[in-house]
């Protein structure tokens, strides 16, 4: 009987194990995706020009060695995502495959990186030495390393981001962050130690990677029991609308493209025309439906005629002008061949051929001139902001009362070409090359005309230092 006994435990050990640590996936499969999406990027990527210095051969031909030595799943999954992570994009990456998520864990610790300095933005109260922090505290260390120096090593090697200065903001710990340093595989019982500073010194805190993707009834209790440092903070909402009546202003912070984006502005639309000043806040906003914020513009903007759409380019390839142009390069000298042939048959062999895909298209605005906004409108942008909020500021800035300020956004704007893999991941390749509407290149984030760093200030404050510009 005990022999049953200690069978049925080795049986049950090997299951957990082989449970929490998925491997699955061949080396020729990994070999052969990578090769996907090596080729892939070689026909598609619009973006090259933003990766100074890379040979994608030399690239490639590293990760064919690094993804083959992978030990599971997971791991796989975060060398091909480091792969994407040198194309400086943030429409370039691998999703992380749903059927890893039940071997996943990740963890309550918020963090934010300003000027220079990583801070504590939330964390669960169970965590050890949670209760004798502050939001706000410097974390000085890391696992023993300066808190910078841990996430240069572990977390921006990851990070699919088109402008590099944003990369260390994207790379801190949240809720929402796609960075997968936030998650951990749960056999590893992953836990950081911080240093942080406090106003009586240091203090150290342990965080525990226990957030389950999959938890069993216990886990479950514990995750909806989790009290946290920072209540306001966790449970904030997507949106958030304030009056300013004695600056005749109206601000609202609009965190989600999606279908409640609409409902949420024209619910406070009557609020909104009847003020001098329109604040739109876009700095935390990742994007989503790029149709979401459609029905808004007409009334934000004066104009009479006005666009939805900017100027667009994507790669192009022609196999025979690619043919013919290789042909003079390896068999003519280059004083033989003149700069019209060069210009016309030459990027199709560098693969730097492009053609206009989108241009705005101008039509009536369907608004009343007098139900149209008939104030100064402030869009304030930053490094979350992505995607369709990119395409969203980029609309607004064709009228002639909107003023895009802030910092530099993610530049993760456009169409990406979506390709799934057998394993799960799916790959994402940025398809074009974005310009606004005075022809400025914005694929590598939007550069607002005035930027400002409004740092801690309050929604009041904000307000105040932008209606005296």
């Amino acid at each position: 009987m005990k022999k049953a006994i200690v069978l049925i435990f080795i049986s049950l050990s090997f299951c957990i194990t082989a449970h929490a640590q998925p491997s699955n996936i061949s080396k020729e499969q990994k070999i052969y995706e990578l090769s996907v999406f090596w080729k892939e990027l070689c026909y598609n990527f619009a973006n090259i020009d933003q990766c100074q210095g890379l040979n994608m051969d030399s690239l490639y031909r590293v990760f064919i060695s690094r993804v083959s030595e992978t030990t599971n799943d997971f791991e796989y999954y975060l060398e091909m995502q480091a792969f994407a992570a040198h194309f400086n994009n943030g429409h370039t990456f691998c999703s992380l495959p749903q059927n890893l998520v039940p071997f996943l864990c990740t963890t309550t610790l918020q963090t934010k990186f300003d000027n220079g300095k990583v801070y504590l933005r939330n964390i669960g109260l169970h965590n050890k030495g949670a209760k004798n922090v502050h939001a706000g505290d410097e974390i000085v260390k890391i696992n023993g390393l300066p808190a910078v120096e841990y996430f240069n090593r572990f977390a921006v090697p990851y990070v699919s981001c088109s402008n590099p200065e944003n990369k260390l903001q994207v790379s801190m710990f949240s809720l929402q962050s796609q960075c997968p340093n936030r998650f951990a595989l749960v056999s590893e019982n992953r836990k950081l130690t911080l240093d942080v500073m406090t106003e009586k010194g240091i203090r150290q805190v342990i965080v525990d990677f226990d957030l389950y993707f999959n938890p069993n009834e216990r886990q479950k209790e514990h995750q909806n029991n989790i009290k946290w440092l920072d209540t306001a903070s966790h449970h904030n909402k997507h949106a958030d609308f304030m009056l300013i009546p004695e600056e005749k202003t109206a601000y609202l912070r609009l965190d989600e493209c999606d279908e409640q984006t609409a409902n949420t502005f024209f619910s406070y639309w009557p609020q909104i025309a009847e003020q001098k000043y329109f604040i739109l806040d876009l700095r935390e906003n990742l994007g989503g439906d790029g149709n979401a914020y459609v029905p808004i513009i007409p009334h934000l903007l004066k104009e009479d005629s006005l666009s939805y759409s900017w100027y667009g380019m994507a790669k192009t390839h022609n196999s025979a002008k690619k043919a013919w142009g290789m042909a003079k390069k390896l068999y003519y000298d280059d004083n033989e061949v003149d700069e019209w042939f060069k210009l016309n048959y030459y990027p199709y062999v560098d693969g730097t051929a492009f053609d206009t895909v989108i241009s705005p298209n101008y039509q009536p605005n369907p608004t009343p001139m007098s139900d149209r906004f008939k104030g100064m409108i402030f869009v304030l942008i930053g490094p979350h902001t992505a995607s369709a909020a990119e395409g969203f500021a980029i609309t607004l800035s064709q009228g002639k009362n909107v003023t895009l300020l802030g910092g530099k956004t993610a530049g993760a704007n456009g169409q990406p070409l979506v390709i799934p893999l057998e394993s799960g991941i799916n790959l994402f390749i940025n398809s074009f090359k974005s310009f606004d509407f005075e022809g400025n290149d914005f694929s590598a984030g939007i550069q607002s005309k005035i930027s400002i760093d409004f740092g801690k200030d309050s929604v009041q404050d904000v307000v105040r230092k932008l209606v005296k510009m």
